[in-house]
């Protein structure tokens, strides 16, 4: 098992193909991609590890993030 500044990762499983997921950014939702779920010991428990395109002022850019899986929706 891996470890990361003190956290050690529980279990995590990784997808062969990610599924198209949407993911809370500022209070919006931008379409991405699962690509990993992950458990946690150091009291987060669930998070899930995503990739996301968001739409800036600037011009478009991709995330990648882990977060709770409040943030994340199953793509329609």
């Amino acid at each position: 098992m891996k470890e990361h500044a003190g956290i050690r990762l529980l279990e995590g499983h990784q997808y062969d193909l990610p599924d198209a997921i949407l993911v809370e950014h500022d209070g919006q939702w931008w379409p991405g991609f699962l690509c990993r779920r992950l458990l946690c010991n150091d009291g987060r428990g669930s998070m899930a590890k995503v990739e996301s395109s968001v739409q800036h002022k600037w011009g478009g850019g991709k995330r990648l993030q882990t977060v709770p899986p409040e943030r994340i929706c199953l793509a329609h």
